[in-house]
């Protein structure tokens, strides 16, 4: 997990947790714990030392992209998790109302399910390890930046390990119930199970409907707008190595025959460390070493790069197609241009050339 993605590195503290859990149980550290823990810190520390010492040296960061362009946790938000802040509260209830539709049925049933494994005197395995793993899971998702797109995207891991674990403790609370003649003890649990698991499947049906109707960022929308037009603009232009700078890229990558530069950091490492961080080195990255033959911005991304911030924009570019950007500048609380901009030396003095590239992009006025 700690490979994969850096937060998963939350996940080495299940193991010490749990023998933290038996240790208060028992009210002593028991010897037989020491030998193996000093075996399980070993076991985590040696391949993460090792990936994240090839990582420093081959990419130059212990980091993948994603980490520098997204963020992490910064301080305030560990303080706001360790004093609940409504902040992290509502984090909390808006994943907790993914599995049924209903923060309150979630987070109810969990505790209510908790409470009857104790009751039931068989709880040590799923209360500390599944549980242990879910509720890490939890603080991690809370602990991570918000994301813009829907469906919990950064909550993956605490969905993928919330069924198994209430259903467990269903199961194992199932011994806390008395027994009858007619009913055996298991038949309340699978009833109990089933009813969930219809009810989630049933929840989920209309949401994946919802998103299959609207999705956010459409793949062949993407194509559509982004490859095609561009290729054929590039063409018609006569630039040989075009180049396109943009916050779109999942169907541009797969399709464009241009050098694809990502606005948005994921892919591209200088733009992840100096967007919205360092505007002079993200300016000269851009203006200086890529130089784009086309830049598109809107929304979020235009707000982001601010382009016009820098001098040599204007200079470099002429706009294809541009507009105030009613997101950007509403955030700002100033006026913010987005749109479609051609490197001003690729069109000098050919007027023709760059009103057939503007019919191709955009149709004819």
């Amino acid at each position: 997990a700690a490979l994969t993605r850096p937060e998963g590195i939350m996940f080495a503290l299940l193991w010490p947790s749990a023998v933290l859990v038996q240790t208060v149980r028992d009210r002593r550290l028991s010897p037989a714990a020491l030998r193996p823990g000093l075996a399980y810190l070993a076991a985590a520390a040696l391949p993460v030392i090792a990936y994240k010492a090839m990582a420093l040296i081959y990419f130059g960061n212990l980091f993948p992209n994603t980490y520098y362009a997204k963020g992490g946790p910064d301080l305030d938000t560990v303080v706001g998790l360790l004093f609940l802040d409504d902040a992290v509260i509502t984090k909390g209830f808006q994943i907790l109302a993914g599995p049924f539709g209903f923060t309150w049925l979630a987070l109810g049933l969990f505790l209510i399910a908790f409470g009857l494994c104790i009751i039931a005197k068989r709880a040590v395995a799923p209360l500390v390890f599944l549980t242990g793993a879910t509720l890490l899971a939890l603080v991690t998702f809370i602990l991570l930046p918000n994301d813009w797109m829907p469906e919990f995207r950064f909550g993956t891991p605490f969905l993928v390990l919330f069924y198994p674990t209430l259903f467990s403790m269903i199961w194992i609370a199932k011994d806390s119930l008395p027994k009858t003649r007619f009913l055996s003890q298991q038949f309340p649990a699978l009833v109990i199970v089933a009813v969930l698991a219809a009810s989630s499947i049933l929840v989920h049906q209309i949401r994946f409907a919802r998103f299959y109707d609207q999705p956010t960022a459409p793949f062949t929308d993407i194509s559509e707008r982004y490859v095609e037009r561009f290729n054929k603009a590039a063409e018609i232009l006569g630039v040989e190595q075009a180049s396109f700078l943009l916050p779109d890229l999942g169907a541009t990558l797969f399709y464009s025959e241009l050098e694809i530069i990502d606005l948005a950091g994921l892919t591209d490492a200088t733009i992840a460390r100096t967007l919205r961080k360092d505007n002079d080195s993200l300016y000269d990255y851009i203006f200086n070493d890529v130089k784009p033959t086309f830049i598109l911005t809107y929304a979020y991304s235009a707000l982001a790069a601010d382009l016009d911030s820098s001098s040599q924009f204007r200079r470099q570019y002429i706009p294809l197609r541009e507009k105030i950007d009613p997101i950007a500048s509403d955030i700002a609380g100033r006026t913010i241009y987005s749109g479609t901009y051609v490197r001003s030396d690729v069109v000098e003095d050919r007027p023709d050339a760059l009103s057939r590239a503007r019919a191709v992009l955009f149709g004819t006025p």
